[in-house]
């Protein structure tokens, strides 16, 4: 059982504890996290990434880079429960268990939902909206030999630092507005 949130808050995921070792002692970090494997700190010293809120009004959180990225290159893992379901249960309209779950680019079609995880930061990319006046950086691809999807990036990411990062905004793919 997860320890309880701080000020009575109360949160659907579970809260771990910070996977990465200090630098000076070699211990494990102390600090709590809810939304990745890491605290903010270390996710943004070991991958440089950030969590906080997107730039796309009304989504919530979103993920941010704190480095210049170069196409192709892997930015994250995207963690997730593998469904199960298949392309015949979404073309019935069956329901996939939120908004959360993706499909991904294998014969046969894959489906992921990485809303209940902390395995990973790429659950907090967003998708850049019709009309908002932005454009997907990054993609979704897909490891064969480990089974696991992971966020790329599909053109240059320029110019994040860590005082002005940019913001990830990744392509869920054709079917995901369907």
């Amino acid at each position: 059982m997860p320890p309880p949130a701080p000020y009575g808050l109360k949160s659907e995921r579970n809260v771990i504890r910070c996977s990465a070792h200090t630098a000076k002692t070699g211990r494990r970090c102390k600090r709590l996290t809810a939304k990745t494997p890491y605290c903010y700190q270390h996710l943004e010293k070991l991958e440089h990434l950030v969590v906080k809120k997107s730039t796309i009004p009304n989504a919530g959180n979103g993920l941010f880079t704190t480095v210049p990225r170069k196409t192709g290159n892997k930015i994250t893992n995207y963690a997730g429960t593998n469904t199960g379901y298949t392309r015949e249960d979404r073309e019935r309209g069956h329901l996939f268990g939120g908004d959360y779950v993706l499909e991904m680019p294998t014969r046969p079609p894959t489906y992921f939902n990485p809303f209940h995880t902390t395995d990973s930061a790429g659950r907090y990319s967003n998708m850049a909206r019709r009309g908002d006046g932005k454009a997907n950086n990054a993609g979704i691809g897909y490891s064969q030999r480990y089974h696991q999807p992971f966020l790329k990036a599909i053109h240059p990411i320029p110019n994040a630092t860590k005082q002005h990062p940019r913001e990830l905004l990744a392509t869920y793919g054709r079917n995901y507005w369907q």
